[in-house]
């Protein structure tokens, strides 16, 4: 090689290494670390099939991994778009148009119009067993009928125009439609995946629709979700991970939080409300939702309603809310939550007397003749404080014995499902801000109706309200509803209103506001 050409490659390899150097220099500014959300969902969801969903700790999880036409907007709780970027109703607001945008399963199928009428009609198949099928059947034209097993497909109201065009025909013009739309039944299910492979639940083979996806269920441990990148606003999803743990105990939850192994936490113990309530993280918030005791009313003693009403008459609900809770909730004994157009009075104090004289005209002076009543309830602290209140005052006032039952969650769902209890706990939360979300559920064959009570006239009060419009004629029948329920019948026995008291450090976290309806999206989560 002559030396001019030697001297042509040194520069050359010179410079080559020195772009390499400058290359390397740009390409090792650091990485974002992986932002990972922990949140405490106290229990093992029952399922994570949106069609057999039905409580906080199941939907928490669904939320992260499936999605409907309809979300929530973060800070008001109002429907927002979703999967669907648009929709509109006909005139008389008895047919809704929904325009679906570009969006995929988790396994890059398309989400199109036909798959949503898919999921959907999966949902209503007499066959899933749907939870809330009822509340889609209030929204599509023949689904009752469908899901009754009384008419075929061909009767439910869903015409696909073509792939991003769903036209929904509706039973009634209902003035809160698009609450219903953005609640979970509504979640779209890769129809696709359910018949080709059994084990879409599971993190091997999951496919959903929402902006996360299932990496790890550990039973009695932890869920793990991570960011779906095939999700069609990924770019806006500010989490990788989010750890849904399931500690029951509150106390050990609140511990949890306090040396930062908790990000978010939601339910908090009463015995350090008072404490938790003066922490800059702490906020608070009204939650329309209430907890009652069912009694069975196939057994014999808890058919009579001068029983039922003696159980409700010696409770001091005030007491219950600053004794036994420490302010953590608010006494109630109405069901319904006040909501705009529909206040509630306050809780009447307890009457002893009254309930004595009541148990003595069934029959039971003294609490005499009445067997040891069954109280099952969900093995964690809340319950177990209200129940072993309850205990103690219906032996002092009534002399009756109760017997609890603490239950790991899943077997006391299906003691309540099966009806083995004679009393048992229940929490509503609103889906909607409507008197008939917490009414209807008590019609005689709602499935959600655990204590089999059945009443004639409070059914078709339920019924003609549906059809009602706004107003002050419709607030009256739901008002006479919950007179028959509560004050005529003593169907449940409600004790006390939620109170959302939260635990997350705002200054650290973003995305999450406090809302009426306490749900929060986790996409818009995100580390400030």
């Amino acid at each position: 090689m002559k030396p001019s050409t030697v001297k042509t490659g040194i520069i050359l390899v010179i410079a080559l290494i020195a772009a390499a150097a400058a290359s390397s220099m740009f390409s090792c500014a650091p990485t974002r670390e992986p932002v990972t959300f922990v949140v405490n969902n106290g229990f093992d969801p029952a399922s994570l099939d949106p069609a057999h969903m039905h409580s906080e700790a199941d939907m928490n999880v669904g939320q992260a991994l499936f999605e409907g036409p309809l979300g929530r907007d973060p800070r008001t709780g109002a429907p927002i778009p979703a999967l669907a970027e648009s929709w509109s109703f006909s005139p008389e607001r008895t047919t809704v148009t929904f325009r679906f945008r570009k969006a995929s399963f988790s396994d890059g199928k398309p989400i199109t119009a036909g798959a949503v009428a898919a999921s959907w009609l999966r949902t209503l198949a007499p066959g899933t067993a749907a939870t809330y099928a009822y509340m889609m059947s209030m929204a599509i034209r023949g689904a009752e009928e469908y899901n009754a097993g009384t008419a075929g497909r061909d009767a439910v109201a869903l015409k696909v125009v073509d792939d991003r065009t769903l036209e929904v025909g509706m039973p009634m013009a209902l003035p809160f439609i698009e609450e219903l739309f953005a609640h979970p039944v509504f979640w779209v299910v890769p129809v696709h995946a359910i018949d080709a492979e059994s084990a879409w639940l599971t993190p091997k083979g999951f496919v959903g629709s929402g902006a996360f996806v299932l990496e790890e269920s550990v039973r009695g441990e932890r869920i793990t979700v991570r960011k779906n990148p095939r999700y069609w606003d990924a770019g806006n999803v500010g989490l990788d991970r989010i750890e849904f743990l399931q500690v029951q105990s509150v106390s050990t939850a609140f511990a949890m939080y306090e040396v930062g192994e908790v990000d978010w936490l939601s339910r908090l113990p009463p015995d350090v409300a008072e404490e938790v309530v003066l922490m800059d993280d702490c906020v608070t918030m009204v939650s329309p939702g209430t907890e009652a005791l069912v009694p069975n009313h196939r057994r014999p003693v808890l058919a009579d309603a001068r029983v039922r009403k003696a159980l409700s008459l010696c409770i001091d609900r005030k007491a219950v809310e600053s004794a036994v809770f420490s302010g953590s909730y608010l006494a109630t004994d109405r069901f319904v939550s006040a909501m705009p157009g529909y206040d509630q009075p306050p809780a009447a104090p307890p009457d002893p007397e009254a309930a004595r004289r009541l148990l003595a005209e069934a029959g039971f002076p003294g609490g005499r003749g009445i067997p040891p009543l069954d109280y099952v309830i969900p093995a964690a602290d809340r319950h177990k404080r209200l129940a072993e209140y309850l205990q103690g005052v219906w032996k002092k006032e009534l002399g009756i014995e109760v017997r609890l039952w603490p239950m790991e969650w899943q077997v006391y769902l299906d003691a309540r499902r099966s009806g083995d209890f004679d009393l048992a706990e229940m929490g509503w939360g609103a889906d909607y801000l409507d008197p008939s979300n917490f009414l209807e559920i008590f019609t005689t064959e709602m499935d959600a109706n655990r204590g089999g009570w059945s009443n004639s006239r409070f059914d078709e009060l339920i019924a003609t309200a549906m059809d009602m419009p706004a107003g002050d004629e419709r607030t009256a029948a739901y008002r006479e509803a919950e007179r028959i329920l509560l004050d005529e019948e003593q169907a449940i026995i409600p004790v006390y209103n939620f109170v959302a008291r939260d635990l997350i450090d705002l200054d650290k976290w973003d995305g999450w506001y406090p809302n009426p309806y306490s749900i929060h999206e986790w996409k818009y989560v995100r580390m400030k």
